[in-house]
């Protein structure tokens, strides 16, 4: 076979061996590449609904209205029940962010570094003027029990119905205690008088 006929074959077969590893490579980048984008747009639960919220209205007390002694810490009820509740915007992973049966919040479901904002909206009816009205939440379990308080008001407009629906308060997921047990909603007043839930708006922003 004359040398230039060799030379020219050899040449053809590098040249086809150099085609087909820069079509392996370029196979293997699509294929990285297209498991980086997998990733990035994971449509897996635990990437989405960084933000959710959900709203429980409690029917409960609408016709009855639930009488506070004076000088006693009560739990408020919420069955959601209400026509408002919704609870559209939770993920799976959540499930129910309140147990219905005793009106306390439910955080079990999410997760440590988990931040939660509540806005409550409820109306209470003093027997006298000048009632002072407070509410704080009941957390954790046994002796790792702890509250959160504030002073809401003074009822000083006349012994009438007053709505409470605008405050918003924050609860951290900074340990189990206050993760996995209910947390209870109580309200003081230091005069008798009756109060009516409408419910909780809780919204909570997820610790990536």
């Amino acid at each position: 076979m004359p040398l230039h006929i060799t030379l020219g074959y050899k040449q053809i077969m590098d040249a086809l061996v150099q085609a087909i590893i820069g079509c392996i490579v370029l196979i293997v980048l699509i294929i990285v590449w297209l498991i980086v984008i997998t990733i990035i747009f994971s449509t897996d639960d635990s990437n989405q609904n960084v933000n959710f919220w959900a709203d429980y209205n409690d029917t409960s007390t609408s016709d009855n209205a639930l009488i506070l002694q004076s000088e006693q810490w009560t739990t408020l009820p919420n069955n959601g029940e209400g026509m408002f509740t919704n609870t559209s915007y939770l993920p799976e992973s959540v499930g129910t962010l309140m147990d219905t049966s005793t009106g306390a919040f439910d955080f079990s479901g999410l997760s440590l570094g988990d931040t939660v904002y509540i806005r409550n909206d409820y109306t209470v009816s003093p027997t006298l003027n000048g009632t002072h009205l407070s509410v704080r939440y009941l957390l954790g379990q046994e002796d790792s029990q702890y509250t959160l308080e504030k002073a809401i008001t003074t009822l000083s407009d006349g012994a009438r119905t007053y709505r409470i629906s605008l405050g918003i308060d924050m609860i951290y997921m900074g340990d189990d205690n206050t993760r996995n047990n209910p947390v209870y909603l109580q309200v003081l007043v230091s005069e008798e008088a009756t109060i009516r839930n409408n419910g909780s708006v809780i919204h909570v922003i997820h610790n990536k």
